[in-house]
């Protein structure tokens, strides 16, 4: 009986440490999925999302994960379906990372007014101490500036979201484009040097 009785107990501690290990597993996962995001493996990082997702249906940032690497692979019609999924499961809540692919989304579809209006939207709920991500945001709205032939309007948000920021990678090469704009072939919505997949 007392066997029977450390085999439960022994169970039931197995059964806490691997429920407690799960969500753990679950950020590794998530981060891991970054990282292969940030070495352009677009389809591992899919491949390893559609697993998470398996796992944990309604969580935002694995539809993230899912738009950034349908982006990477080109396939335009899934990862607008899962910024849509975004948008509809962040209603309750400030959904800035649903906005920012919406605007990426809009952008390389060729809709850089769309666009804007999105980023307008994220970085009005991002928060003012966040001052790189509003600064990458206000650059990435220069970036489609720029797409529209609004050469100084891009450099004046480039210049906006450098004082914020000084040394924002985002900010520094929209700068850059737009002072070289006159005379160079216009910008191509896959060119976009800002990287927004922080959220």
């Amino acid at each position: 009986m007392r066997t029977v009785v450390n085999c439960l107990a022994t169970a039931a501690l197995l059964a806490t440490a691997a429920s407690a290990a799960v969500p753990g597993q679950f950020q590794a996962d998530k981060a891991r999925a970054r990282a292969l995001l940030g070495e352009h493996r677009y389809a591992e990082a899919r491949q390893l999302a559609q697993q998470l997702h398996g796992t944990m249906p309604d969580d935002l940032a694995v539809y993230a994960l899912l738009v950034d690497a349908d982006i990477g692979l080109g396939n335009l019609d899934d990862a607008e379906k899962q910024a849509q999924w975004m948008i509809d499961l962040g209603l309750r809540q400030p959904n800035v990372p649903g906005l920012v692919r919406v605007a990426r989304l809009r952008m390389l579809f060729g809709d850089p007014e769309g666009a804007l209006q999105s980023v307008s939207e994220a970085l009005a709920r991002t928060p003012d101490s966040n001052r790189d991500r509003r600064a990458t945001l206000i650059g990435f709205g220069g970036w489609l500036e720029l797409l529209t032939g609004k050469t100084k309007d891009a450099l004046a948000a480039a210049d906006t979201a450098q004082h914020l920021s000084p040394g924002n990678a985002c900010a520094l090469a929209v700068g850059e484009r737009a002072r070289a704009a006159e005379g160079t072939p216009a910008p191509k919505p896959g060119d976009c040097p800002c990287d927004v997949s922080f959220y």
